[in-house]
């Protein structure tokens, strides 16, 4: 189906303004938000993912010419907020933001009574934008695997069921108004129906940020012909921020992980072209729903669910145990995964705050297996792909991880993507420094990593930097083509490079045969029984033996 013009009537210079002060105002607001964010988790970054979600979408608008139609505005809004999201509430925003504007997805299921409980659509006496507005919280509900009440969902139908109540003949400024004081109210009911609310104090940090949002959309909104001056003075709307209660503690890193999963992933998917007989299976039979057979699939593998839609491509995030599985569902249903992105939620709880690390470190790997370890180090984790460009993962990686300063280790030539590009960006607004160290084995990779992670964090930048890369520069590393067949002079070439090392590490690949590892571990203990070894499945594509010596 292709997407309608835009529902609210908006012209392309009223979208660029509520861009420009929904951008602004998150920007604002974003470290009250990310004080209050207890719920998936509380890992304080609610606020800068909507702000990073929407700063994502400002550049897609600002990349247009200035005789773009409100169409086209309205198309890139929707776009790329959908490719910027950040985190469970910027990829919930995004599909509200499609839908408002563009009435994109339609159901590609019948509707759920229980998962979509009805909404006040009115009688055909209602206002235009009023069924823009129940479908943006009707599509943000479904995105969501599993959703929660006392969160931005429910407030998005609150706001839709108030705006409902203004008349067919009342201005957009007058139902957003009704929407915004029914939207106030559920807001400050959140505490009531969500614990994890209640017990902390707060009200809910998305559904506070989807108000600030829609509130600067009737800020943006030009003056309406009155009765006196020309123009009708519109009531205050002033969207209260600040917190009541003690906010959140974000997790201290090293803690046991929650409920909801130790690792976040998110990704694009799309259609696959061609490839495996199976992925093209696979693509025909869930051709009617990808949407929801990722967000079923991705279902049994965690929580904080949600899968939003653009056309063929879809933005997918989960909290969960099993990353590497959650990036596999993608190919399973026919579709490419792209711009894959792992953090620890413990490791990276507060980073856009108080907890900023003097460091940041990104790594770039094309071993799946590896990504856990790299992200448990501490490492945002982009996981490289054959043909996939690299230029805007690794990018956003550097901008998520919270540091003024940050290191990008990758393997191969992958890490050179984030330069040239768009240059990274604090949340702040100002130039990160990056350095790019590309063309590393995996297992420079891998060590460079748990170096970073075994130092003092009151140390500096350029410790932290000068420590982790004379680890990489200063590791022995041999790569070893092991064959499909499986014979190997592994021993004879690594153990007379040992000496004195105390640590030897091996990164396997898909087609490196067990007993050629077992082989050289053996001979590594016969030849020096105080050494550490430890071996590591990386699982890229080939039969190749990582070593690194320490």
């Amino acid at each position: 189906m292709d997407r309608a013009a835009p529902l609210l009537g908006l012209s392309a210079s009223t979208l660029r303004r509520w861009l420009a002060g929904s951008t602004q105002t998150l920007r604002h607001h974003r470290r009250a938000l990310d004080a209050v964010n207890v719920f998936p988790v509380p890992d304080a970054d609610t606020g800068t993912n909507l702000y990073l979600t929407l700063a994502d979408a400002a550049e897609a608008v600002a990349d247009l010419p200035a005789e773009a139609t409100a169409e086209e505005v309205a198309h890139a809004l929707a776009r790329g907020a959908l490719v910027g999201a950040r985190g469970n509430s910027g990829v919930i925003l995004s599909q509200y933001l499609s839908a408002l504007l563009l009435g994109w997805p339609t159901p590609a299921r019948p509707a759920d009574p229980a998962a979509d409980p009805p909404r006040a659509a009115g009688p055909p006496s209602v206002h235009p934008a009023v069924p823009a507005l129940v479908r943006a919280a009707a599509a943000a509900r479904r995105a969501v695997g599993e959703p929660v009440e006392g969160t931005v969902l429910t407030v998005a139908g609150a706001v839709a069921d108030g705006a409902a109540t203004a008349g067919r003949q009342e201005s957009l400024a007058a139902v957003l108004d009704a929407g915004l004081v029914a939207g106030g109210v559920a807001l400050a009911l959140t505490p009531d129906q969500l614990p994890a609310l209640g017990a902390a104090g707060v009200r809910d940090a998305g559904a506070l940020g989807l108000l600030l949002v829609l509130e600067a959309l009737a800020d943006a909104l030009p003056p309406e012909p009155g009765s006196g001056d020309g123009t009708v003075t519109r009531r205050a709307r002033r969207v209260t921020v600040e917190p009541w209660g003690e906010p959140p503690t974000p997790s201290t890193p090293g803690e046991e992980p929650g409920s909801d999963g130790e690792f976040e992933v998110m990704y694009l998917a799309e259609r696959a072209a061609g490839g495996p007989a199976a992925d093209r299976a696979a693509s025909v039979e869930h051709a009617d729903a990808p949407a929801d057979a990722l967000r079923a699939g991705l279902g049994d593998l965690g929580r904080s669910v949600v899968v939003v839609e653009d056309r063929a491509l879809w933005q997918v995030h989960v909290h969960t145990d099993r990353p590497l599985e959650a990036v596999a569902l993608a190919p399973r249903l026919g579709l490419v995964a792209d711009q894959v992105m792992v953090r620890h939620l413990l490791r990276q709880s507060g980073v856009h705050g108080d907890r900023a690390p003097a460091l940041g470190l990104v790594a770039v790997t094309g071993a799946p297996g590896l990504v856990p370890a790299l992200a448990r180090a501490g490492a945002v984790v982009v996981l490289a792909a054959e043909g996939r460009t690299l230029t805007r993962a690794v990018t956003r990686a550097v901008e998520d991880s919270g540091a003024q300063e940050v290191l990008v280790l990758a393997t191969g030539p992958a890490g050179t993507a984030v330069l040239p590009g768009p240059v990274p960006r604090s949340v702040d607004g100002d130039e990160l420094e990056v350095e790019v160290v590309a063309g590393l084995s995996e297992v420079q990779v891998v060590v460079g990593a748990a170096t970073r992670a075994g130092l003092d964090p009151v140390m500096g930048s350029e410790e932290q930097r000068g420590a982790v890369l004379a680890a990489v520069r200063g590791l022995r590393s041999v790569v070893l083509d092991t064959g499909a067949g499986g014979t190997s002079t592994a021993p004879e070439v690594v153990v007379p490079l040992v000496g004195t090392a105390e640590i030897v590490t091996l990164v396997t690949a898909q087609g490196t045969p067990p007993r050629v590892v077992t082989a050289l571990v053996d001979a590594l203990g016969a030849g020096h029984p105080d050494l550490e070894v430890v071996v590591l499945e990386g699982g890229g594509e080939g039969s190749r033996l990582e070593v690194g010596i320490e």
